[in-house]
Formats: C-alpha cells, sequence, structure tokens
C-alpha cells in the first residue's frame, strides 16, 4: 500500500491514540499520551493545553452537529478545540468516573457523556445536566427517533432493568468494548472466550439480535473508519481492513506489519491516516495502490500472458506475484536468485507466448518479429530466435559480421520491430539503427543531422516511440522524425527513461515522473494518482488494466481506471503576516512608508499531496513573476519595499495542475512629502514666490543671488568642519577604549599579549589618525582597518572569540565615508558578547545595496540590548553611546552635503521560543562619486 509517514522525529516517542482530518481547513489532529497536537507548515505543533486539565493523553477526536472539534481524556473531561488550544466543556464526576469513559453527540447535537452513568449534558449549563442511573456502559448510539442502543459490560447482566426516570427507548447490547454502529444500523464489537483467549468479531442488529460472528486471533482493537470500512488492529502489530455491509463480511489481508497501529482516519477525499505508537503518522494517499516492500533496490518488473507480475532485485532475487480482482497480493513465490538474470517478456505473433521468457545473463531486450521469430539484443550484438522450437535461427538482418555490422564497439541496448512492414529498431550508445527483415543495411535515424541519444524505444500503429534522455519524446514515421513531445508540451522533464503505449495512450516516464499522454487529444492527462508518487517512479510495466512500479525499493500495483480523470490540487493558506519583524492581522491592508519590510507565512495542508507540491509566489507592483519557494520553505519575504499598491499572489502546484492563488493586496503609503498634495502645494507656493520676487524685488535679484551664494559656499564649509570635528571626537572615544584594553592585559601579567597589542595598537592609531583627516577612503582601507581593530579585540578575549569579515570583490574599490563601522563592532563587543558565557562571535558583512550605497550588517550573538540594559540598571550605571549618536549626526549631515541617505537601524535578533541570541545592526554606507 503507497504511503508515507509525517512526523516521525516530533513523534518518536509518541503514541497515537486519536486522529482527525478536518477537510474545511485541510488540517490534521493528533491525539496522543502527551498532549494534542497539529500539522502545518510541515512541522508538529502542540496544542496549548488548559490549566484545569488532569492528564496529558487525549483520544476519540470527533466533531458535532456544528462542525466544531472535540476530544477527551480518560478522567472525564471533554474539550472543545479552537484554533491552536482547548477549552474543558464537560467533567464528568468522579463517581461516575469509568476506565470506559467516553462520549457521544446525537443527531439533535445533544453532548452524552457515560461510564458508570449516563448523562445528557446541558452544554448552557451543565449544572442542569440529567443523569441517567445506568452503570457499566462502554457505548452509546442513536438508531432512531429517541431510539438509542447502550453497550454495556458484562457485569450488567444480573441488572438490565430500565432505571427511573428514563425518557427514551433503548436496548442493551453485551459487551466488554464499545459497539460501533455500521451503515445499516448493525453493530460490531469484539470478545474473549476461553483458553488461551480467543478473539470473535459478533455482528448484533440493533435490537440486539445475534446475526454471525468471525473468529480472528491476535486482534487488539476495531475501529470505525466509515459506516461499512473498521480497521483491525493487531495485539503485536499491522492493521487490517474489514467491510461490513447487509450482512457481508470482507477482511483484507495485514498491511504494516512491522508496526503498532492504533488509530486510524479516512478524510474525505479518501486519504487514509493511520496512528502507530512512536512511529509517527503513516499516510496512505490512495488505498487502491497496493504496495510489497523489498528487502533490496528493485531493478525490473514485468507482468507475463497471465497477469503474474515478476520482480527482481538488485541481489538478483527473481519473485512472481500473484494479485486478485481487488488488487490484492494472493501469493508469493521466489523463482531463481542469482546476481545476473534479467527478464525480457514478449508476443509471438501478436499473442502471449505462454511461459516464454529470457532468463539470460546476456539478454537486455527481445521483441516480437513475426512468424514465430524473436528479436533478441545482447551486450554482444543481435539474433534471431524461434519461439516454438526454441532455436536460432537466421533472418538477413541478423547475418551480420565485422565488416557489414554498424555496432562494432557499441553497446546495444533496445530492440523494436514493425512485423508487417518488416522493419528492425536498434537503439544503443551511437544512436538509432533501422534495418530491412531481408537486409544486413543499417541506417542511422537522427534528429536534425544528429544523433539520438536512445534510453528506450516501442513501436505501435505504424510509429516509433523514442524516448530520449534530453530532446523529450520522439516519434518517427517511415524513418522521419515526425513530433517531439518535450516541456513545451506539458512533459515535466525532458530526461526521458522509459516509454510504452496502450490503448492510444503513451505511457512516459521521465526524471520528473510518470505521466500520461493521450495521443488522440494530443495533451497530457493531469492525474492526481500518478502525482502522488512523484518523481521516484525509477520503472514501470502495464499488462491490460493493471500498472505496476518501482519507487526506492518498493513496488506498487495499481488498476488503470484510477488514471482517469484529472488532479486536483488544494489551496494554500496564509497562517500570519509579519511587519517589521512584528505579526499582525491580516485584515490589515494598508502601511506606513517605514513599515515596508513584510513577510508572510504560507502553508499547504492537503496530506494527500503534501509531499509533490511546490509553492509558488508573485508579488505584483515589484516581483512580476511566478517563484517557487524550497520543498520546506513556509516564508516569503520582502525587505524595504517602495511606496505602492502590491498584490502578492500564492499558489500551489500538483504536476500541471495549479490551485486558485490566494491574494492579499496591500499599500505602502508615501511619506507626506511624497504626496500629490504636498507637491501640488510646493508649487502653487513656488509659483506665488517667484512671481512675487520677480515683480517685486527684480533689480536686488543679483544681489540676492550672489549672498546666497556666498552663503552655500560657507555652509558647505561649516559642514565639512563639522565632520571632521566628529571624526576627531570619535578617535578619543576609542583610544580610550583601547587603552582600557591594554591595561586589562597589563593587570592580568599578560606580557607578551600586551606587547602584540601595543604593536597592533599603534598600527591601528596611525591608520585612524590618518582616516581622520580623510572624509572618505576606499573601502578596502576600511577593511584592514577593521580586520587589525576585531584582531586587536581578539588578543583580549582569548581564545572564546571569534570573528568572520565579507566583502564583495566588486566593493573593494568605492569610496565611502571614513570610520563609520568600528564604533558599532566596538558596541557589540561592549555591550554584546562581553556579557555572554561560551563562545563570543562577530559577523560583519559588506554587500551592494542598490547603486548608490552598501550594505553592512554587524551581527553578534550576546546577550541582547534587554539583558544589557537589565545589567547596567543593576550596576547603577546609566550608558550612553557617543559614538553612536555621533555617527548618526555625522550621516544626518553628509545627506545634507552629498545628497545620498545614510542610515543605520539596530534589529533584536530572538530564537524560536522568543528568547534574546545577539543583534545585528544594519548601517546603510554612501558610495562617494569622486569628480
Amino acid at each position: 500500500m503507497y504511503h508515507f509517514t509525517i512526523g516521525e522525529e516530533e513523534l518518536a516517542n509518541l503514541d497515537i491514540y486519536s486522529i482527525y482530518y478536518d477537510e474545511e481547513q485541510e488540517q490534521i489532529y493528533i491525539g496522543t499520551n502527551s498532549g494534542l497536537y497539529t500539522y502545518s507548515q510541515s512541522t508538529i505543533h502542540k496544542l496549548t493545553l488548559p490549566k484545569e486539565r488532569v492528564g496529558n493523553s487525549y483520544f476519540d477526536l470527533k466533531v458535532d452537529g456544528n462542525g466544531d472539534l472535540f476530544c477527551k481524556n480518560l478522567n472525564g473531561q471533554v474539550f472543545q478545540i479552537f484554533r491552536d488550544s482547548l477549552s474543558i466543556v464537560y467533567t464528568l464526576p468522579e463517581e461516575y468516573l469509568s476506565e470506559q469513559f467516553g462520549y457521544y453527540f446525537d443527531s439533535k447535537n445533544n453532548l452524552w457523556c457515560y461510564a458508570n452513568r449516563l448523562v445528557k449534558v446541558n452544554r448552557k449549563n451543565v449544572k442542569n445536566s440529567k443523569v441517567y442511573d445506568f452503570s457499566y456502559l462502554v457505548s452509546i448510539s442513536e438508531v432512531g427517533d429517541n431510539e438509542y442502543v447502550l453497550g454495556m459490560t458484562d457485569t450488567t447482566l444480573g441488572n438490565t432493568q430500565s432505571p427511573e426516570g428514563v425518557d427514551f427507548k433503548y436496548t442493551i447490547l453485551k459487551t466488554v468494548t464499545p459497539a460501533i454502529r455500521t451503515k445499516n444500523n448493525d453493530f460490531i464489537f469484539y470478545r474473549y472466550y476461553g483458553e488461551p483467549r480467543r478473539t470473535f468479531v459478533k455482528m448484533f442488529s440493533k435490537d440486539g439480535v445475534y446475526k454471525n460472528e468471525l473468529k480472528i486471533d491476535g486482534l487488539h482493537s476495531i475501529e470505525k473508519v466509515n459506516d461499512t470500512l473498521f480497521t483491525m488492529n493487531g495485539v503485536r502489530s499491522g492493521v487490517s481492513f474489514l467491510r461490513y455491509e447487509n450482512d457481508s463480511t470482507t477482511i483484507s489481508r495485514r498491511y504494516f506489519s512491522d508496526k503498532f497501529i492504533s488509530a486510524a482516519h479516512l478524510s474525505k477525499n479518501g486519504t487514509l491516516f493511520l496512528g502507530t505508537f512512536k512511529k509517527g503518522l503513516i499516510v496512505v494517499p490512495n488505498k487502491s495502490i497496493e504496495g510489497v516492500i523489498l528487502n533490496e533496490l528493485g531493478m525490473d518488473l514485468m507482468y507475463d500472458y497471465s497477469g503474474q507480475l515478476f520482480v527482481r532485485d538488485r541481489s538478483g532475487v527473481l519473485m512472481a506475484y500473484q494479485f486478485n480482482k481487488d488488487n490484492q497480493r494472493i501469493e508469493k513465490e521466489s523463482v531463481v536468485a542469482s546476481r545476473r538474470i534479467h527478464i525480457s517478456q514478449y508476443k509471438v505473433d501478436g499473442q502471449d507466448f505462454p511461459g516464454l521468457f529470457f532468463l539470460l545473463s546476456a539478454t537486455r531486450d527481445a521483441v516480437d518479429l513475426g512468424a514465430g521469430y524473436i528479436g533478441i539484443v545482447t551486450k554482444d550484438g543481435i539474433s534471431a530466435f524461434n519461439a516454438y522450437d526454441r532455436k536460432e535461427k537466421g533472418l538477413a538482418c541478423f547475418n551480420l559480421d565485422e565488416n557489414n555490422s554498424p555496432f562494432t564497439n557499441k553497446r546495444l541496448f533496445h530492440i523494436a520491430a514493425d512485423s508487417i512492414g518488416r522493419n528492425l529498431y536498434v537503439s544503443g550508445s551511437k544512436g538509432l539503427y533501422t534495418s530491412g527483415y531481408d537486409t544486413v543495411n543499417f541506417d542511422e535515424i537522427k534528429l536534425n543531422e544528429k544523433s539520438l541519444d536512445i534510453a528506450d524505444i516501442k513501436f505501435s500503429s505504424g510509429y516509433l516511440f523514442c524516448g530520449t534522455y534530453t530532446k523529450g519524446v520522439v516519434i518517427i514515421k517511415d524513418n522521419e522524425p515526425l513530433v517531439i513531445i518535450d516541456k513545451t508540451n506539458g512533459l515535466l522533464e525532458n530526461r526521458v527513461l522509459q516509454v510504452d503505449v496502450q490503448d492510444s495512450k503513451l505511457y512516459v516516464l521521465s526524471s520528473g515522473g510518470l505521466q500520461v499522454f493521450d495521443m488522440k487529444e494530443q495533451e497530457f492527462i493531469d492525474n492526481e494518482t500518478l502525482n502522488l508518487v512523484g518523481n521516484s517512479i525509477t520503472k514501470f510495466d502495464i499488462w491490460k488494466d493493471k500498472l505496476a512500479f518501482f519507487e526506492r525499493n518498493s513496488f506498487y500495483t495499481m488498476e488503470l481506471g484510477n488514471l482517469d480523470g484529472s488532479s486536483y490540487c488544494s489551496r494554500v493558506y496564509l497562517d500570519s503576516v509579519r511587519v517589521n519583524n512584528t505579526r499582525i492581522d491580516t485584515s490589515k491592508k494598508s502601511f506606513r512608508h517605514n513599515e515596508n519590510s513584510l513577510s508572510f507565512y504560507v502553508d499547504f495542508r492537503n496530506a494527500k499531496t503534501l509531499h509533490n507540491v511546490s509553492i509558488q509566489y508573485m508579488l505584483e507592483g515589484f516581483l512580476n513573476r511566478w517563484n517557487t519557494l524550497g520543498v520546506k520553505q513556509h516564508k516569503i519575504e520582502f525587505l524595504s519595499l517602495s511606496p505602492g499598491d502590491y498584490s502578492l499572489k500564492i499558489r500551489a502546484k500538483n504536476g500541471t495542475s495549479l490551485s486558485t492563488p490566494l491574494i492579499y493586496r496591500f499599500t505602502i503609503r508615501a511619506p507626506f512629502w511624497q504626496r500629490w498634495w504636498f507637491y501640488l502645494s510646493i508649487i502653487v507656493i513656488s509659483i506665488g514666490v517667484v512671481s512675487w520676487l520677480f515683480y517685486s524685488k527684480l533689480k536686488q535679484e543679483r544681489i540676492r543671488t550672489t549672498q546666497e551664494i556666498k552663503l552655500e559656499r560657507s555652509n558647505r564649509i561649516a559642514t565639512s568642519a563639522q565632520l571632521k570635528a566628529i571624526r576627531a571626537q570619535m578617535n578619543p572615544h576609542f583610544i580610550f577604549n583601547a587603552i582600557n584594553s591594554i591595561q586589562h592585559l597589563v593587570l592580568e601579567n599578560e606580557k607578551i599579549k600586551s606587547y602584540d597589542y601595543l604593536e597592533s595598537f599603534s598600527s591601528l592609531v596611525r591608520m585612524m589618525l590618518d582616516f581622520s583627516e580623510r572624509e572618505f577612503i576606499l573601502l578596502e582601507e576600511e577593511v584592514d582597518f577593521l580586520k587589525l581593530y576585531l584582531e586587536l579585540e581578539s588578543l583580549r578575549f582569548n581564545e572564546n572569540f571569534n570573528y568572520t569579515l565579507s566583502v564583495e570583490d566588486s566593493l573593494m574599490t568605492k569610496t565611502v565615508p571614513s570610520l563609520i563601522v568600528q564604533p558599532f563592532i566596538e558596541n557589540a563587543i561592549k555591550h554584546g558578547v562581553l556579557h555572554k558565557d561560551g563562545e563570543k562571535m562577530i559577523a560583519v558583512r559588506f554587500a551592494k545595496y542598490d547603486k548608490d550605497r552598501i550594505l553592512c550588517e554587524i551581527e553578534d550573538n550576546g546577550v541582547g540590548r534587554e539583558k544589557v540594559k537589565e545589567i547596567m540598571e543593576r550596576r547603577g550605571s546609566r550608558h550612553s553611546s557617543f559614538a553612536t549618536n555621533a555617527i548618526k549626526n555625522r550621516l544626518k549631515m553628509l545627506n545634507e552635503h552629498i545628497g545620498i541617505d545614510g542610515e543605520f537601524k539596530i534589529i533584536d535578533l530572538y530564537d524560536e521560543k522568543g528568547k534574546a541570541k545577539g543583534t545585528c545592526v544594519k548601517v546603510l554606507l554612501p558610495i562617494i562619486i569622486r569628480e
């Protein structure tokens, strides 16, 4: 049975008791012995539990008549599940409690709780709930208007009289396990008899009339999947399926015999969920795909004339499998064991030839040539074989020697034949060749004057179908390439591994998966069943109405009828939106100009196609093409969006099917100085001022203009002087900290390190004095300065301080303002990693931000600003970063001086639990264009 498992790591130590799949939200809920879990964004998440709960085990997930989801524990509590948390709906009084506590919703949405009493719960006021004096209850089911069937244990045999105050009809079934209602209001349950304990599955009518029973040893439990299908879980491992309808009982073979199956749920779209103990959640997307696990990697599989399937694994073991009408395996036998067996099966004169197989080590392919002849390809060449007397016999096209053979020093792989036109086709490592039966002249068939790289060939109805390694499927007619089917026609990948033809359908296995091409409609059939197995199929074979295929070390069989109909791709969900790293209500669609860093968290929840779907997104107004998220990515992030209107479209792709896009429209408002009314106001005012100046002060214009020029020149000189003053102010600040570091080493008696530090410090001071006199320097000089500074700091911290400094090569020759970055690194060390135990890390990165600016990121793994503030307050210290304020003023004046925005932003970093894990400073350095 084809399946995959989710939550293997998250649920590795948990026992699954109950499963429910929310069809509307496509979300899985899992009740375990350690809480209630849900599956989203490819991860298992634990729901918030109420403080008033008793115990951590949760069972019996089910919905009421309103579609609300509920569960229970074994301590008499019933919970309602809403979003990501639970709330207690009702608690059965302790004196009524027993091990068989359960709950039930009838057709009027009444909540019934049962154990040693039966309680009809008043959900508006639980104090007014009605209690019925029934004892030892294990189940309750509604079978008619105000009519119920009560399952009671054998201890009630002497006490079956109706208690007082019972205002409904009821029938009692005596059992030891819950009585489960079927589609036609029959009830099934199981009981143990005798020694050794034997299990009997018993069937009763709703009136308590015995109907029949089945003896099934090793049964652990029966669980209802739907009104006619039930899972029978084994005492040790595995699961079987019992179908009971109209007194007819069918039991499947046991599946998953290596796992203990503890719970089952079947969704409306046919996905089966099976819970295990400590092995995760098994998902069976399609029960009709029957599977067999091999001990080794599968190598060959092929049906014979009777529908028996032969399978060879990598060790050479050849097995024969037979399947019944329900596609269930009924027998298995080992045919032969050898490491060099190859399977070939073919027709003779258009008919399946009984029992004729080539089990020869050198056989690579075989084909029906007609008139009782079989064409064979081996590693040494080709030959003809008479199927009736089992002897090799000559045909002209096989009478080749070294002088006339085009296959000398060429490996051959596949053979196909047109038995009516008497033409032979052979493919090998050097191309595709054809010849008539009665000639030894082989001609090469080329595509655009180039040899074909053939992976497989099949001939059908006058056409030769060639699967190639690079060009998709090439269809040839009369030795001329006629049609090419590749990615432009809907083929998933152009690397084709195998082709086959049956009933006007072309089956193509490429590196992208198995597809079916309808040759009448000239299009691929988009099918959900094939999309389930994705691109993991390695080989397939077809026999009449059956398909068999390998996937890793397993093979699966299915009815071809399951390939009819189109695939369905479920929708994508928007879990949350974060603006500037703060979660917002998704109904908010308008943001300020500085709220321009947006992150969108998306989820695809349809478990049936979970492993084969990709998420695509497009942001109209910024990114006008579809992009694809990684397999395990669920975050779409856009940093520093410009003001404007945007439409984020997100869709899922399943094979060639696309879901309806999820659309989130939002606007980033421009700052007031960029809005139309502001521009209009400026224009109106400007026109008025200019007009007034023109008419009233025309004679004084030249004088005023001259004064403005002088004033502007003075301002430039003043600004430049002020920038130099700020840089000069930063130098003593740094020198003060450096001398403190030297003092620290001397006090620690670190003589060698003190000497190294002084020597490096002198070099650093020389560079700093030089840079202080220069307003702008090359980024390469800035990087050398930072490397020296960081090396000095690493000497002070010994071996538990590490740093990295990376820069794009193309930026090294860019000119930037001097001595901007060092104070931020200094702050990261002094106020970040200094207070951190263990390894201390500083990462400095330079990257191009836009044509005018370079982005520098300084990231540390320190304790975070909040922790530093707490430490300072505890010490009674109030630290004000002089360098940070100076840089802020300097960048502001640089903006006024050169007209390019320079800025910095300090971001607190947190881990998944909300704990501070460091600080990241992002500095935008203006690039200076020297004239």
